[in-house]
């Protein structure tokens, strides 16, 4: 698995299907990446759920998180939409591959 995608099968705080619940789903990157355009997002991640694989509008955070000493790769995933005029994110952390 890449270390750029999200797999269902993967240690993260919330589940593959939460995320989907939670923020819409594209087909094909081109199309995840011209919606997120909209909302001042140019990058996408694939995501990969149970019986399909699917792209959500997002971006993993360049530095990981640490915590405790286990390290945490973060994703952002915007809601792609406005809430009084701010845009909500889900905040997505992952078990550090490399650590495992």
């Amino acid at each position: 698995m890449k270390s750029d995608q999200l797999h269902y099968k993967q240690v993260m705080s919330i589940t593959v299907e939460e995320i989907a619940s939670a923020v819409p789903m594209f087909p094909t990157k081109k199309a995840a990446i011209a919606e997120g355009k909209k909302y001042g997002w140019a990058s996408a991640i694939k995501m990969h759920r149970r019986f399909e694989s699917v792209w959500v509008v997002g971006k993993k955070s360049f530095q990981n998180d640490e915590v405790a000493g286990v390290s945490m790769e973060v994703f952002r995933l915007p809601m792609l939409r406005f809430e009084n005029g701010a845009q909500p994110v889900l905040r997505v952390t992952r078990l550090d591959q490399k650590t495992r």
